[in-house]
């Protein structure tokens, strides 16, 4: 080769770069355009309101329930409060979460390229960009896209080279960073631990790994730095008087016997044990064919990681979520690049060697455009029941809400209707103390879709739908004649406005001439109407504001919820 020629593995990797920019730039015009469009997740408005919370002052764990680690939270306040109050605050926080996605694509690169080669790695970056799950999931403004980056990262800097005690102390480092993103983070570490010791043990029965007192030092290392960022935060909680709080939220809570998968599973917690030895088996094999025993070592390793946490989620996690497959996808993927590369097609005698590559890559790409859709704008309804939200209350109102939909306000109960706070209270494993929250607090406006049982009935009793998943405080007389007076009850004192369907309200209220909304306290009052005509209550602020119960009315209120009494055959009774 004469001196300063190109070789041609370079000369190729030049000739790539202007579409490898091009890809880059498409892919993040698709996350932004998704950004706006992806419908809104209940978890990201739970996530958004823990954000908001802590712009407030207020503490998770001691002041609001959170069963999430609390770092991702710290680290996006800031920009939440640079943002302020406001409708599309959703889209706007999604697009924070793009440089993890980007960064986790990029792990994936390097972790390709460090485990087989650049080709794979580009391979394998490719892959996980446009993997459905890890495309629409990673959009959504969650945790896991930090998560998974983190614990991309810790999987590099342990095969990025020879292992040392700095090494080690790094990958415990970045493993700690991800528990502070995500308590799943145990079953991450957990599965870790039982791929390195069976490569180990692998290795150990070939005569070529590390020594026992080597092995012993490095996992010191790597416990070590792992502690410091988890024990930090846990210790910042605790000097504050949340420590309880924080333990019960992240672990006892989510301990709930006979939760999801917990209550079967006898068959499903056979899959681990059962799958120990067919996966040291494959392992042995494996690395007795790889003359290096630190490269087979390593992709042994990060292979057997992905499997094991698969199979140890599928086998012990009571709680399938999709999302929890993030930091999954990075680490299978460089193995499942290089299966699909080795593939050679051939197409009338002539080898296609990409083919099975494309092939996938096209098909990811088509059920990542139908999981997003983003050709139809699925925000806009939450923006505007947001919006709504916002235009019916002012801050320091108690909002009540299922998972903090309402973001920027406070919520008059401690718990957020998650799951397993939803399963708890149906199986009465907690206090249920909703309604004497809402009474207490005085909450005038809602969104109410997880509450069940006498929950649900106060709610249809004592709210009215003004928009579509935003209710006020009010009731529906239904349909009732001149002069018949309609009894009710009100269980949330304030100032209510008396409507018709058809023209204003007039009648006589408790009494004397309704002209005006007028303050009710609670308990029973008598409505007699001067006309024929629908009738309804509504909390004045949104009847003010232009809100209609009647143009909201959905089947089953729209008769008289919530009347105690209706004398007189015209009006209807409560359900």
């Amino acid at each position: 080769m004469r001196i300063g020629t190109i070789p041609a593995s370079a000369r190729a990797v030049q000739a790539s770069v202007p579409w490898l920019l091009v890809a880059a730039a498409l892919l993040l015009a698709a996350r932004i355009w998704v950004a706006f469009t992806l419908h809104v997740n209940s978890d990201e408005t739970q996530h958004l309101h823990i954000v908001w919370c802590w712009t407030q002052g207020i503490l998770p764990y001691r002041d609001v329930f959170d069963n999430h680690a609390p770092l991702f939270h710290i680290l996006h306040a800031p920009l939440l409060n640079l943002l302020g109050e406001r409708a599309d605050i959703v889209p706007l926080m999604r697009l924070s979460v793009i440089p993890w996605y980007a960064l986790t694509v990029f792990l994936t690169f390097r972790l390709g390229e460090v485990l087989y080669s650049r080709g794979i790695g580009l391979a394998a970056a490719a892959l996980v960009a446009v993997q459905p799950t890890f495309f629409s999931c990673s959009a959504e403004f969650r945790p896991n896209s930090a998560w998974a980056a983190a614990w991309t990262a810790a999987m590099l800097m342990a095969v990025g080279g020879p292992m040392d005690t700095r090494r080690a102390f790094g990958v415990g480092a970045l493993a700690g960073l991800a528990v502070a993103f995500s308590i799943k983070s145990a079953l991450l570490i957990t599965a870790a631990l039982v791929a390195a010791g069976i490569v180990l043990l692998a290795l150990a029965i070939q005569r070529r790994g590390p020594g026992w007192l080597a092995t012993l030092r490095l996992a010191a290392a790597t416990s070590l730095g792992g502690a410091i960022l988890p024990v930090s935060i846990a210790n910042a909680f605790m000097a504050v008087g949340a420590g309880g709080a924080m333990f019960y939220c992240l672990f006892q809570h989510n301990a709930a016997a006979g939760l999801g998968h917990w209550s079967n599973a006898g068959a499903r917690g056979w899959l681990f044990p059962m799958m120990l030895p067919v996966l040291g088996f494959a392992v042995h094999r494996g690395l007795d064919g790889n003359a290096d025993p630190l490269q087979g070592g390593s992709r042994a390793w990060v292979v057997a990681t992905a499997l094991v946490y698969l199979v140890l989620r599928a086998s012990y996690q009571p709680l399938l979520d999709r999302q929890d497959l993030l930091p999954f996808v990075p680490m299978i993927a460089p193995f499942v690049a290089k299966l699909l590369l080795d593939v050679r097609v051939t197409v009338r005698r002539h080898v296609v060697p990409a083919a099975a590559f494309g092939t996938v890559l096209a098909c990811e790409v088509a059920l990542a455009l139908a999981a997003t859709r983003p050709w139809s704008n699925q925000a806009r309804q939450y923006e505007r029941e947001l919006g709504t939200l916002l235009r019916l209350s002012r801050i320091g109102d108690c909002v009540m809400d299922d998972m903090g939909e309402s973001i920027f306000r406070q919520r008059p109960s401690y718990w957020i209707l998650e799951n397993v706070t939803v399963y708890r209270l149906l199986h009465v494993l907690m206090p249920d103390e909703l309604v004497r929250d809402l009474i207490d607090k005085g909450v005038m406006a809602g969104v109410f879709a997880r509450e069940t049982g006498a929950d649900r009935q106060f709610i249809h009793d004592n709210y009215v739908a003004v928009a579509p998943r935003v209710d006020v405080s009010g009731k529906l007389f239904g349909a009732a004649r001149a002069g018949v007076p309609i009894a009710f009850r009100i269980e949330l004192p304030g100032r209510y406005a008396i409507l018709a369907r058809r023209g204003p309200g007039t009648g006589v209220l408790d009494g004397v001439v309704y002209t005006a909304p007028r303050f009710l306290a609670a308990g029973v009052h008598e409505f007699v109407p001067a006309r024929d005509d629908e009738w309804a209550l509504e909390w004045e602020r949104a009847a003010r504001a232009g809100f209609s119960p009647f143009a909201a009315a959905t089947p089953g209120r729209d008769a008289a919820s919530g009347g105690v009494a209706a004398t007189g055959s015209s009006a209807a009774s409560p359900p």
